[in-house]
């Protein structure tokens, strides 16, 4: 399976790295350039125990890939991201797409701060 996680904080990365040490190709996309060089060069930004020889040998192996950038970030055609949710949620927390255009689209769209909270998106989506 092709997972993309956005962010390689806590959460992230930790997540990331699970995903690929079962197997799957994960992209790590984030903002920081600094925190995906140093993830580049093996350097975890976290401590986690476990995590940097659980990373370095899913790095050999090609997963996870670091990246600040991927082009379908910026203008995603989102009938192709709604075919591909299982449930047609998202939750946004850089708050880089409009709303509207999303919801258009069919999904039930959650900008972390906008005024919708997540516990009621979370009620909405059980």
């Amino acid at each position: 399976m092709r997972v993309t996680i956005f962010g390689t904080g806590d959460v992230g990365l930790v997540t990331g790295a699970c995903l690929a040490e079962v197997g799957n190709h994960v992209l790590c996309v984030d903002v920081d350039a600094a925190r995906i060089e140093a993830l580049g060069h093996g350097r975890m930004p976290i401590f986690e125990p476990g995590l940097e020889p659980r990373v370095a040998a899913n790095r050999r192996a090609g997963r996870p890939d670091f990246r600040t950038e991927w082009k379908e970030i910026r203008s995603p055609d989102f009938t192709r991201v709604r075919a591909a949710l299982g449930s047609r949620v998202m939750f946004n927390g850089r708050n880089i797409y409009d709303p509207g255009q999303v919801e258009q689209a069919g999904i039930a769209y959650y900008g972390i701060g906008r005024g919708r909270s997540v516990a009621a998106a979370v009620g909405e989506v059980a």
